[in-house]
C-alpha cells in the first residue's frame, strides 16, 4: 500500500477530527439552548471514558419482562401502543438475548462492554475492508508499519465518525449491526458468499428492512449469500414463534403498520419520513419525546412510501442488466437503500456507512472517470454524515429546516456515487 495513500487519509482525519470540530464547537457555542455534546469529539470522549446509557437495552428489557409473564394483550399493542415504551425491534432480536436472560448478565454494564468491544471490531474490519479493497491481499497483517497504520487510522476513523460513537454513548443495539455489516462486506470480498449471507442474516434479525437482501439475492442469482441468510434468520424466526407464540410475534406487523404511519418528527430521525415531518411542521423537532409519536400526515405518509419505493426499486431493478453477475458495490447500494427506506431512521443507524466507505474510496481512485469527482463527492459525504452540525438547529422553526437533514443528505450522496462506481466496475468487465 502506497505510504502516501496512509498519509493522506491520516491528514483528513485529523482535518476533521481537529479543524472541523472545532468550527463546529465554535459555531454553537452562542446558540441559546446548549448542549454537553456539542461535537462528535464529545461522544468520542464519552467512548474513551466508557460512559454509556440504554436506549436499547431497556426497552429490550421490559419487552422480554413482558413475554415472560402472563399476559393477555400482544406485546406491540401493549408495550409500545400502550405504555408508550418505544421497542421497535422484531422478536427475534428478542431471542439473541435469551441466553443473557438467562444467565442473568443482562444489566446494562455487561451490554456496553460488549458494545465498546463491538465498535474496536468495526475499526479493525474497516481497517481491513480497505486493505483488500486496494488490493492488499486477503489478510490484514503485512509489514509491520503498515498494519500499525491501518489499524491506528481505522481506530481513528471509526472513533471520529459520529453515527459510530453516538450508537455507544447512547447504548444502542446498532453498535453490534455496524460489525456485523462490515463483517459481511469482508466476507462478500474474499469470496464467502455463504458467511457474507449468515452476517446479513443475523442484522436482519434487529434490522428488518435488510431482509430484502433475500429478493436481492434471489434477483441477482446469489444462491450462496440466499442460503447463509437464510440459514440465521429463519431459525431465529422460528425460535421467537416457539418460545413467544403466535400472537406475541405476528403483532410486530400492527407495530410496523403504526411507525409506517407515524414515523418520527425529531431531527435525529434522518430519514425522508423526518424531512417531510419536520417541513410541515408535523410534530417536534428539536425536543425528544419517549414516549410519542407525531400525528398522522398523509402528505408525509405518501411521501414516505413514494421514497422508500423509489430507494428499494431501484437498488433491486435499476440497470441490474449491466452486471452480468452482483458486485460488491451492488451489494453496497442494496444495504445503504434498504436501510434508508425505513420510516425512522436514526442518525446512529448509519454507522453502515463507515466500512461502505472504507471499501468505496479505493474504488473511487481507481475510477476510469477524468478529474475528482468521485473523490470530492467521496469526503464531502463522509464530512455530513460523520460530524453533528448542531449549528443547523438555527433553521428548526423555519421553512429552511430541510438544512437539518445533513446525513439524510450525506447518504443520498454516497448513494449516488456507489452507482457510479458500480456502472465504472461493469464497464470494465465487459471490456
Amino acid at each position: 500500500m502506497k505510504p502516501r495513500l496512509l498519509a493522506w487519509l491520516a491528514g483528513f482525519v485529523a482535518t476533521n477530527a481537529l479543524l472541523v470540530n472545532g468550527l463546529l464547537a465554535w459555531s454553537v457555542a452562542s446558540l441559546p439552548r446548549q448542549s454537553v455534546m456539542p461535537t462528535t469529539l464529545s461522544f468520542t470522549a464519552s467512548y474513551l471514558g466508557r460512559q454509556a446509557g440504554s436506549d436499547s437495552w431497556t426497552p429490550m428489557r421490559q419487552a422480554l419482562g413482558y413475554l415472560h409473564t402472563p399476559h393477555t394483550l400482544p406485546l406491540y399493542t401493549e408495550v409500545l401502543l400502550n405504555r408508550g415504551v418505544k421497542f421497535q425491534y422484531p422478536p427475534t432480536s428478542l431471542v439473541l438475548l435469551e441466553p443473557l436472560r438467562l444467565l442473568g448478565i443482562m444489566g446494562d454494564g455487561f451490554l456496553n462492554t460488549l458494545s465498546w468491544l463491538a465498535v474496536v471490531a468495526t475499526a479493525v474490519l474497516t481497517a481491513w475492508i480497505f486493505k483488500l479493497s486496494t488490493g492488499g491481499g486477503t489478510r490484514l497483517r503485512g509489514p509491520p508499519g503498515e498494519t500499525a497504520a491501518l489499524v491506528g487510522l481505522g481506530l481513528a476513523f471509526t472513533l471520529t465518525f459520529y453515527p459510530v460513537v453516538r450508537a455507544y454513548h447512547i447504548g444502542q443495539i446498532q453498535t453490534f449491526i455496524n460489525p456485523l455489516f462490515a463483517g459481511g462486506l469482508l466476507a462478500w470480498i474474499t469470496g464467502h458468499r455463504r458467511a457474507s449471507g449468515a452476517l446479513f442474516g443475523a442484522i436482519c434479525a434487529i434490522k428488518p428492512p435488510l431482509a430484502l437482501l433475500l429478493v436481492w439475492a434471489v434477483l441477482r442469482r446469489q444462491k450462496q449469500f440466499a442460503t447463509g441468510l437464510g440459514l440465521v434468520l429463519v431459525p431465529l424466526a422460528a425460535v421467537s414463534l416457539l418460545i413467544y407464540g403466535w400472537a406475541d410475534c405476528v403483532d410486530y406487523l400492527s407495530a410496523l403498520s403504526y411507525l409506517g404511519q407515524h414515523g418520527e418528527s425529531f431531527h435525529q430521525n434522518q430519514s425522508m419520513n423526518g424531512l417531510l415531518h419536520r417541513l410541515l411542521f408535523n410534530g417536534n423537532n428539536l425536543v425528544w419525546s419517549g414516549n410519542e409519536f407525531p400525528p398522522f400526515h398523509p402528505a408525509v405518509y405518501a411521501g414516505t412510501w413514494l421514497s422508500s419505493l423509489l430507494l428499494i426499486g431501484a437498488a433491486l431493478f435499476w440497470r441490474r442488466s449491466r452486471a452480468n453477475t452482483a458486485s460488491l458495490e451492488d451489494l453496497m447500494i442494496a444495504g445503504l437503500s434498504f436501510s434508508m427506506a425505513a420510516p425512522i431512521v436514526w442518525d446512529h443507524h448509519y454507522g453502515i456507512a463507515l466500512p461502505i466507505f472504507a471499501a468505496a474510496l479505493p474504488a473511487a481512485l481507481r475510477s476510469p472517470r477524468p478529474g475528482a469527482g468521485p473523490r470530492i463527492a467521496l469526503a464531502a459525504a463522509f464530512l455530513l454524515l460523520a460530524n453533528r452540525y448542531r449549528i443547523l438547529e438555527v433553521t428548526a422553526a423555519t421553512a429552511f429546516n430541510v438544512a437539518q437533514s445533513t446525513m439524510l443528505l450525506g447518504a443520498l450522496l454516497l448513494l449516488v456515487l456507489l452507482y457510479r462506481l458500480r456502472g465504472d466496475r461493469a464497464a470494465v468487465e465487459t471490456v
